[in-house]
């Protein structure tokens, strides 16, 4: 069967978004499961992957079928009219594109989403709009809207949806009403580069930006969500309460929260304390990781997360928000807080600065979860599932194929690219 991956426009300043799609497709390609399909990749460029040498995977640039951000508003607005497109025949680029090369199902890698003919497998992350429709980023400026829209057309028609864990199952149910039969539960994996990581030896990174080891580190974009304010306050109460002074490394891209973030910094007088380092490349933040006194990970959003992952792997103790579906992602191998809790927070920070002990438990404990679950495992799941849905595709051709029916049988072809038997012929059937 040939599929299509939509990776869609995902940069590398966009986080563990681009993290997870990155392994995704690094799998894919690596994996010998591959052979028993072909593929066409919407998305990343080519060249950042190694070339499976099989011919069976065709690369598409989103200048072929991608209109950007202008495009996917105009699909949100025009979506209540979408059945009139559909019955006057009208096709994006994006199906006109899968057309041409004859793909017969899509799976949507991440969330974003397009509207397809084709049958589709469609990856759902979270569904905060609708567990904590407070915060802007999800809420504001029409993004409520948008993500509610995109989330119900996509869900309506996939053929199946995948969640990360049985909390993400249990609020797809909920708030869409999906048939739990179309919903399969596949973990995120945990970052190969973390997995497979060099063993320690430079501080070339500490050294460029003058840190020394025994750190908080917080790799978090600067959302509304990943709760800064609430850490902050945290190593404030520790400071003047214990006089204990944590310094703390943020990194992450700035999506309209880190002024915010700064003022805080300088209300507070923690200038002193915190270092923020803007977006840092791969192998920075794997040194990073290293030389952490713990992962601070204070987010309110779940039901999982890759941070906490990456750290287990390379050793750093990780302090975690106990939001839904976060203990089962992560076990025994994190310290949890309430992420609300100015106190839960410090009493955790300070906990894993005085017992050595508890941090060399959390990164024996850290290392042995992150190992469970890859992304290799998790291709190989998809296309399993992929395998089973291979009898039924087969049941009509791809858009634009020639069917070969069995001799004296005659076919007509229609406009756009769709056949039908000609009026009057027989379908060949065997016999019994």
């Amino acid at each position: 069967m040939k599929v299509a991956l939509y990776l869609g426009n995902v940069r590398a300043s966009q986080g563990g978004g681009f993290t997870f799609q990155d392994e995704i497709t690094q799998a894919l390609l690596e994996s010998p499961a591959k052979n028993r399909h072909s593929f066409v990749i919407y998305g990343s460029p080519a060249s950042r992957y190694p070339d499976p040498g099989c011919g069976q995977v065709e690369w598409v640039p989103a200048s072929a079928w991608d209109w950007g951000l202008p495009g996917r508003w105009l699909r949100v607005c025009f979506e209540p009219l979408s059945f009139v497109g559909d019955s006057l025949q009208f096709r994006s680029r994006l199906q006109r594109s899968l057309r041409r090369h004859q793909a017969e199902a899509v799976w949507f890698v991440s969330p974003e989403f397009q509207p397809v003919e084709l049958p589709y497998v469609y990856t759902v992350w979270d569904l905060q709009h609708r567990i904590q429709p407070w915060f802007p980023e999800v809420s504001a400026h029409g993004r409520w809207h948008f993500r509610e829209t995109r989330y119900r057309q996509a869900l309506s028609r996939a053929a199946a949806v995948i969640v990360p864990n049985a909390a993400g199952r249990e609020e797809l149910i909920q708030c869409y009403g999906i048939l739990p039969e179309r919903i399969k539960i596949l973990p995120h994996p945990t970052p190969s580069f973390a997995l497979q990581a060099a063993p320690a030896g430079s501080c070339a990174t500490l050294e460029k930006y003058g840190l020394m080891p025994g750190y908080l580190f917080y790799p978090a974009q600067f959302w509304p969500h990943k709760n800064h304010a609430n850490l902050l306050l945290a190593l404030k109460e520790l400071r003047e309460r214990d006089g204990i002074l944590l310094p703390l490394v943020l990194t992450g891209s700035d999506q309209g929260n880190r002024d915010y973030v700064e003022s805080l910094i300088e209300h507070w007088q923690l200038s002193g304390q915190v270092r923020i380092l803007g977006f840092v490349g791969r192998q920075e933040l794997i040194e990073l990781y290293r030389h952490a006194l713990a992962l601070s990970f204070v987010s309110f959003f779940g039901p999982e997360n890759l941070p906490p992952l990456e750290a287990q792997a390379l050793g750093c103790p990780v302090i975690a928000a106990k939001v839904r579906g976060a203990q089962e992602q992560l076990g025994e191998g994190a310290l949890w807080v309430d992420p609300a809790s100015v106190q839960a927070i410090a009493a955790a920070l300070k906990a894993v600065y005085e017992r050595p002990d508890l941090r060399q438990d959390l990164i024996r404990r850290g290392r042995e979860r992150a190992s469970r679950w890859t992304a290799g495992q998790y291709v190989q799941q998809v296309l399993e599932w992929f395998d089973a849905f291979e009898p039924i595709r087969r049941c009509w051709p791809a858009a634009g194929s020639v069917v070969t029916a069995a001799p004296a049988t005659a076919l007509s072809a229609k406009a756009k690219g769709e056949y039908y038997p000609a009026p009057g012929a027989e379908l060949h059937r065997e016999r019994t």
